[in-house]
C-alpha cells in the first residue's frame, strides 16, 4: 500500500506570495496557480528528495518554460520532472487502467481534473490510494477534500500523470 505522500499547500506563508508567472504578472504566485508545482514536490518530497519544496519546482517550471501565460502549467512540465529527478518510470494517459496500474505499483499520480468536487474550474490533483469505494488524493489547494468516490473520481477525471518509484521504494 502507498504511504500518504508529503502534503505541501500552494498558499503555504512560506512561499504562497513567491512569484509563479511566465509574463511577470505579480498576481501570478504559487498560491493562485502554484498546484502544478506543489503537487510534484509532494511526490519528489516523498519518494527522492526530502529537502525538494514548491518554490524549487516552480523555479524549475519557469526555466523549463513550462509555466502557461494565464492559467498554470502545461502538461509538459510533469515528463520533465520524472526526467530530472530520474524516476524508472513514467507515463501520461487519458485512461483509467494508468491511473490503478501506478497506483498498484506504488506510485503516485498527478490528475488533471475537469470542474466539479475538487474545482469549480480545472485543477491538478495527486492520487496516492485507493480501495473498493473511493480514490484518496490531496488536494494542493484545499485542506478538507481527501477522498472521492471511485466513480465520480474516474467521471471528473481527464489525464493522468503517473510517476513509478524506484524499486527500493
Amino acid at each position: 500500500m502507498n504511504r500518504h505522500p508529503v502534503d505541501y499547500k500552494q498558499r503555504d506563508k512560506r512561499w504562497g506570495s513567491e512569484p509563479y508567472s511566465s509574463c511577470k504578472d505579480h498576481r501570478q504566485t504559487i498560491a493562485s496557480s502554484g498546484s502544478a508545482p506543489t503537487l510534484c514536490a509532494d511526490i519528489v518530497a516523498t519518494l527522492k528528495d526530502p529537502a525538494v519544496t514548491p518554490p524549487i519546482l516552480a523555479r524549475q517550471a519557469l526555466e523549463w518554460g513550462c509555466r502557461t501565460r494565464n492559467c498554470g502549467t502545461a502538461w509538459d512540465f510533469f515528463k520533465k520532472v520524472a526526467e530530472h529527478y530520474k524516476f524508472r518510470k513514467f507515463i501520461q494517459s487519458g485512461k483509467w487502467e494508468a491511473l490503478i496500474k501506478c497506483l498498484d505499483a506504488g506510485g503516485y499520480v498527478v490528475c488533471m481534473m475537469k470542474p466539479g468536487y475538487w474545482c469549480k474550474g480545472g485543477n491538478y490533483i495527486l492520487a496516492w490510494r485507493y480501495d473498493d469505494k473511493y480514490v484518496y488524493a490531496v488536494d494542493a489547494e484545499a485542506k478538507t477534500k481527501n477522498k472521492q468516490l471511485i466513480d465520480d473520481f474516474a467521471r471528473e477525471s481527464k489525464m493522468y500523470f503517473c510517476f513509478y518509484p524506484d524499486a527500493d521504494n
